[in-house]
Parts: C-alpha cells; structure tokens; sequence
C-alpha cells in the first residue's frame, strides 16, 4: 500500500471522517492541488517551477508563457514546482509509455498546449491536432509549441460539438486511421462529444481518452456512454468530491486493452489537506 508502484496509493491517504469543501478561490484551489497524493508521482527536473525570460518551466521541462495559464492562476506553477493536474499528469506520463512511434493525439480545448507538446516530446514522429475555440488560446499554443522547438502541430480554430466541429468528419478529412490519446477539456460538452465519436468507439478507434468533466452528473454520464460502447475506465475522479483540481477527470481505454490495471487516484473530500501558512 505505502509502495509508489501500487495502483491503489492513493487510497491510504482517505480518512472519511474529514470532510473538506471544494475549493473555489484561488488559494483554496491551490492548497487543494498542493495536497494531492499524486504530486508525489510527478517526477521534477532541475529548473521545475523557475522562470526564466518570460517563460516557466513545468516538471518535464517543457517551458511556456509565465502567465499564459489562466493569468494568475499560472502562480501555481511555481508553487507547484511545474504540476498544475498532478492526477491527469500522472496518467498522462504513464499511458505514454504505450504509444508508438508515429502515435497521433487530438488535443480538443487544447488552450496553452500543454499535453500536445508532452506527447510530442516523448513520442518519435509524433502526429499532433489541436482543436480550440478561442483564437487568443490557440495563439497562446503555437507559441508554447515554438517555444519548445515544435513546429509540426495541426491547429484548428472551432468548437466541438452538434453544428460545429465533427470529430469523426475532421480525422476524415484529416485521413487519420487511428488515434492513440484524444485528450478533451471542453468546457461542459464532453458528453455531446461522447455521443457524435461513438462510431469510432464502436470501432476502437480510440486507443485511451482523457475526458476533463465539469459536474458530476456529466462524469457519470460520460463513464456509463463509455462503459455501453465497451472502454473501460483506468482512473477517475469525480468533480465535486474526489478531484483535487477543479475539474474532474476520466481516463479510458478499450475493454481489449489489458496493459494497465485500474488506478485509484484519490478523494479530496475524504483527505487531510496540507496548512500552507504562506498562501
């Protein structure tokens, strides 16, 4: 149980006779991130959380604007040492040990770009789209990417969801046979998205799916749509209770897919959080 290789880690550290409140301000936010049990997972290099000429740098190395990360929300990124998601980062790092060379990823919300220039720093040849919204953010990506010598990413400006952009038309009109991550942060539509992909969950198109959830009753509905559709889930934690960031989290892979076993990945409602008397 106390072993960092244990999927079910986490689940030491719940006592449930706490009962802590979802932060909502920024400082309670950041105490929330700071005491999650993942962080210890986080492998840090040398200059993580340190800026320099504008740019701060992340716990992989990876550098990007300071203040490009929700403005100054970005604080938690020196606070933090460079781990802003510890959770989602902890599974990201893992389920990138199983994507090939040539691996494709669709990044959707895809703002500062920040696990579309992780898995193209890991993965050699990597294939790379991102799909955002906001012209602002999507600027704010293709210069992250620059920053960190990337210059092969598909920028697409537009929304996901019904009368907008298709996913299964755009890896169409993109000739992509099949997608080892779609990682989706969209702002509530995650369930919509969920429906329009289903020809391509049927036909296990998806290798894994990190699905960012905005209310527990979309997480729940998002976890059942991907149960019926056969993909399992490898890690979840529910918005209002168990993510200790904002977000809540869910990360999936096709029910054939055996590599990685289920990890618990913790309950902020249910653990001690840390007193940092300089926040």
């Amino acid at each position: 149980m106390d072993s960092l290789n244990s999927l079910d880690y986490c689940s030491q550290f719940i006592d449930e006779n706490i009962n802590n409140k979802k932060g909502l301000e920024y400082k309670d936010r950041f105490i929330d991130i700071l005491s999650d049990p993942n962080n210890l997972f986080i492998k840090r290099c040398e200059k993580a959380g340190t800026v320099e000429n504008g740019c701060v740098f992340l716990h992989n190395g990876i550098k990007v604007e300071t203040y490009g990360y929700y403005g100054d929300f970005s604080e938690i990124l020196l606070l933090n040492k460079g781990c802003h998601e510890p959770a989602e980062e902890r599974m990201f790092e893992l389920i990138l040990k199983d994507i090939p060379e040539n691996g494709t990823m669709i990044e959707l919300g895809s703002y500062w770009a920040f696990y579309t220039i992780w898995f193209n720093k890991v993965v050699k040849n990597a294939k790379n789209y991102c799909i955002e919204p906001e012209l602002n953010e999507l600027n704010l990506g293709k210069r992250n990417c620059l920053l960190n010598d990337i210059d092969n990413v598909d920028f697409t400006q537009g929304f996901i969801g019904k009368n907008q952009i298709n996913l299964c038309d755009f890896i169409r009109e993109k000739n992509i046979e099949n997608i080892d991550i779609l990682h989706s942060d969209i702002q509530g539509f995650e369930l919509e998205m969920l429906e329009d992909i289903t020809e391509l969950l049927i036909q296990n198109k998806i290798k894994y799916l990190f699905v960012s959830t905005h209310s527990d009753y979309l997480h729940y509905k998002c976890i059942n749509l991907l149960k019926q559709h056969n993909y399992r889930i490898i890690a979840s934690a529910d918005f209002e209770t168990e993510t200790f960031c904002f977000d809540g989290i869910i990360v999936a892979c096709h029910i054939t897919n055996q590599t990685f076993g289920n990890y618990n990945i913790g309950n902020r409602k249910f653990t001690k959080l840390r007193n940092i008397p300089y926040l």
